[in-house]
């Protein structure tokens, strides 16, 4: 009898082993899977969480290239842009305390044109060639005023924003009348350079 139990208890445990063999170890492989599976998709979150943060600062360098890439459009236009220009020297003259009495775009032929505040100044049609890697434009300026405030009128031009350089100047007294003449008031001509693209 003690045989008869021995027996029966060699095949009761070789019968757990089997089914322990035979139900446990697919499941025991499949945890070995999806933890190598796991492992990999921690290894690809980990390059797409990398991607994410190169993203951002390539985001972040782009927006700050497009901020330099509008000061150097503003520096130097795609365009002459000479209504902007226009508007540039009136303003630039009135805040200096100065008269804007003249302004002539060089360049072709041109056509006459008169400002709302009585200023002429002149168009061109037609384009010159320029030597360099940017076209320019040559400006006539004629403005009349105080010599303290021209001075202030070229440091002005000089801190623009726009890529201008002066080319020749030139002035002599104002016609005032003897009631309103002062031995401050001038007659300023410029010649400046404006460059674009």
């Amino acid at each position: 009898m003690k045989n008869k139990k021995l027996i029966a208890t060699i095949i009761c445990l070789a019968a757990a082993l089997g089914i322990i063999i035979v139900l446990i170890a697919p499941a025991w492989r499949s945890v070995r899977e999806s933890r190598s599976e796991i492992k990999e998709k921690k290894g690809e979150l980990s390059a797409i969480e990398n991607l994410i943060v190169k993203t951002g600062r390539i985001k972040k360098e782009q927006r700050e290239l497009e901020k330099e890439t509008a000061k150097v459009s503003l520096a130097l236009p795609e365009k002459k842009d000479i209504p902007g220009l226009l508007v540039q020297f009136e303003t630039l003259a009135s805040m200096n305390g100065l008269i804007l009495e003249s302004i002539d775009f060089e360049g072709g032929d041109e056509a006459v044109e008169k400002s709302a505040a009585g200023v002429k100044w002149t168009v061109p049609q037609n384009e010159k060639k320029s030597e360099g890697p940017f076209k320019t434009m040559e400006v006539n300026l004629t403005l009349s005023g105080a010599y303290g405030s021209f001075k202030n009128f070229l440091g002005a031009l000089e801190n623009n924003i726009r890529s201008i350089n002066v080319s020749s100047i030139n002035f002599n007294s104002g016609q005032l009348s003897l009631k309103e003449s002062t031995a401050d008031f001038f007659e300023f001509r410029l010649k400046v350079k404006v460059y674009y693209q």
